[in-house]
């Protein structure tokens, strides 16, 4: 297995949000607006600091237990959290999204 290291230097008054295990899907609940919701308000509050850094932690979307649906359907339908996220790293801050892969071994 490959590990990616990254080494992330933070200014000493660094804001930094982690979201992990939210597990986006389609059809919206009303669970899932309301965590859309409060997403997007952290997310334009934590931008309005200088020092501000964005770390998605995997699982964000769940794509396990409807294989139908990709990436961007998700995406596309919770435009308020996409677009609260583009705007947040276009005004210069950093976005770390990391990837969790899940890797079959057999063992004879």
């Amino acid at each position: 297995m490959t590990q990616n290291k990254t080494q992330i230097k933070l200014h000493p008054d660094a804001n930094v949000l982690i979201v992990s295990d939210i597990h986006l899907r389609l059809p919206i609940t009303s669970e899932l607006q309301l965590i859309q919701k409060s997403l997007v308000a952290r997310i334009k509050q934590l931008a309005t600091h200088k020092q501000a850094l964005l770390i998605l932690n995997g699982d964000i979307f769940e794509l396990w237990e409807q294989s139908n649906q990709t990436v961007s359907d998700i995406a596309t339908a919770f435009s308020d959290l996409t677009k609260a996220i583009a705007d947040f790293a276009g005004n210069g801050h950093q976005v770390i999204y990391i990837v969790l892969l899940l890797y079959e071994y057999k063992i004879q």
